[in-house]
């Protein structure tokens, strides 16, 4: 496993592993994969964004959009998905059977639930 000079989005160093493959260290110290080159760190140390992307190694090179700087607009197919799919009907909540009755404990209840003679 040797070090690079790249670092991934999150600045931290890309290593390449002695199979070929790439991978930086996590927040915990796990390897991860399939990282991408952000940033490069140059001989006195700065680290300075990757400007020329075709001189970074393949499989950790960065795809820059044709069309950089152009807002996005909406996914393709979604607004075709919204109209497809019929919307659902608003579910009104039945009314309460005892409608106007106050909430909470009754006065008295107490008392005749006490009045009630035990079941023997």
């Amino acid at each position: 496993m040797s070090a690079t000079n790249y670092l991934n989005s999150s600045k931290r160093r890309i290593f390449h592993g002695a199979r070929g493959g790439f991978h930086a260290l996590g927040e915990s110290g796990k390897k991860v994969y399939g990282i991408k080159a952000h940033f490069r760190k140059v001989g006195n140390g700065d680290v300075t964004k990757i400007a020329d992307h075709m001189a970074v190694p393949s499989p950790i090179r960065r795809k820059v959009r044709s069309n950089k700087g152009v807002a996005r607009g909406p996914r393709e197919g979604t607004l075709l998905r919204r109209m497809a799919v019929p919307a659902k009907p608003k579910m009104t909540r039945k009314v309460r059977a005892n409608k106007g009755v106050a909430r909470g404990p009754r006065e008295g209840t107490l008392l005749r639930r006490m009045a009630v003679p035990a079941k023997p």
